[in-house]
């Protein structure tokens, strides 16, 4: 089942899934802004002071009081990177009007704080207020140094930064601080204008209630906005790989050393062989059951943890892995091994039906979970290419090993990033030097 579409306004649509499964209803708004190095600091602090208060509610605890009174209703903001695209969301839950024991309508509830929040922020004499706004650039730049202690996520994203240095995905979706902490109270209000003016606006929900319910709340608050010219979200796909392989070693004091090894796919959500390269991932290193676990890792020991993914709007496909210094080498030879294997010799039927099961598991998972159902159907909006869990089970299913052969030879190797283990105190490292 695919959600009912409807164009509010200008460049805002709400996409509309009635499903009465649910006791907690679910709604998204997201605000589409180009991932670019001069604005991606300035819309992620923005995000976060939006969700700070408003007039109505100037404080947080005002706010979270409010929240409360709606039977523990809940908003949040975050800040994503979808391909080359910066996604400013609002998430909102909140229980359905059928299961409140008295006469609060906790949807209308709930839509008027999310109106507030959006439309009617703590602004004066046109700029956000700077207590706030101090707040939020120490809260975000605390955060973003603190990346540094999880090494797995933080050799992750260095790998992907040195993979697209020069590329709009390189840049990280929360912006930098030297970013964040240049910018003032006024500057974040042109944000806001031009966010208000100029964003594509996408509204999932996933809940029991009726359409005609939210518009009313507030729909119309979107209709009053005036809309200028639009940004057209867009992502530059580098379908092959450049030679050399560029390679790159950062020595840091941790327990053991974390491998990023980046392909580019050829393929990207939205190309009609797209799930041929799904299923070739999930033999590849997408699972427990995957050649790269059962291999670099059960059969061979060379490391801690192997396993793949892709970026469906992007083209990307990575490998992580934790490793000893001096198993590195050998741990990369292998891993590019197991690549070649697939793209020279047909896997089996069993590997096959494996991977296609356990990818449509996890589908069928997907449509358990209203937030996750949200999530599935939102990047493949951003793809422009609306698909159902149905469908994309049928496309799984269809695969042959030859399809899986001719996804794996489409994968060509980018960037080999290594974060080394050197010698020293060990200080903030969260991964634990096990076999798990």
């Amino acid at each position: 089942m695919l959600p009912h579409q409807l164009q509010i306004s200008n460049g805002i649509r709400l996409h509309w899934l009635f499903d009465d499964r649910f006791k907690t209803n679910h709604l998204t708004v997201q605000f589409l802004v180009p991932l670019a190095a001069d604005t991606v600091s300035g819309y992620a602090l923005l995000l976060s002071v939006l969700g700070h208060g408003c007039e109505r509610y100037p404080t947080l605890r005002l706010l979270n009081e409010a929240l409360a009174e709606l039977y523990a209703a809940s908003i949040t903001t975050r800040v994503q990177k979808r391909g080359e695209c910066q996604v400013l969301s609002f998430d909102v839950s909140f229980l359905d009007n059928a299961f409140v024991p008295d006469d609060t309508d906790v949807f209308g509830g709930t839509l008027e704080v999310l109106k507030e929040l959006i439309f009617h922020p703590l602004v004066k004499d046109g700029a956000f207020d700077p207590q706030i706004v101090s707040l939020e650039q120490k809260n975000m730049c605390d955060a973003i140094r603190a990346q540094i202690n999880n090494k797995t996520i933080y050799a992750y994203k260095q790998g992907i930064k040195e993979m697209c240095r020069n590329e709009a995905y390189g840049l990280d979706e929360n912006g930098t601080i030297e970013g964040i902490e240049k910018l003032t109270p006024k500057d974040l209000y042109t944000y806001y204008q031009t966010l208000l003016q100029s964003a594509p606006v996408e509204i999932y929900y996933v809940g029991r209630m009726e359409m005609e319910q939210f518009l009313a709340h507030l729909g119309h608050a979107f209709e009053a906005q005036t809309r200028g010219t639009l940004f057209v979200p867009s992502t530059q796909v580098v379908r092959h790989a450049q030679a050399p392989v560029h390679r790159v070693t950062q020595d840091m004091p941790v327990n053991q050393g974390k491998l990023t090894v980046g392909f580019r796919t050829g393929k990207v959500l939205g190309d009609a062989d797209y799930y041929k390269l799904s299923v070739m991932n999930e033999i590849f290193g997408g699972s427990p059951s995957s050649r790269l676990f059962m291999n670099v890792r059960e059969k061979l020991s060379l490391c801690y943890y192997c396993s793949s993914s892709t970026e469906a709007l992007k083209g990307l496909m990575t490998v992580i892995s934790g490793v000893e210094n001096e198993k590195k080498e050998e741990a990369e030879a292998e891993i590019l091994r197991q690549l070649h294997e697939l793209q020279t010799t047909q896997v089996t039927q069993e590997e096959l039906e494996n991977a296609k099961r356990s990818l449509c598991n996890a589908y069928r998972e997907i449509s358990d979970d209203a937030a996750s159902m949200i999530a599935w159907y939102s990047q493949r909006v951003l793809a422009g290419v609306p698909c159902s869990f149905e469908q994309a089970i049928g496309q799984i299913q269809s695969v042959t090993p030859q399809d899986v052969l001719e996804a794996a030879s489409a994968v060509s190797l980018d960037t080999v990033y290594f974060l080394h283990a050197a010698k020293g105190t060990v200080a903030n490292d969260e991964e634990e030097k096990t076999d798990g």
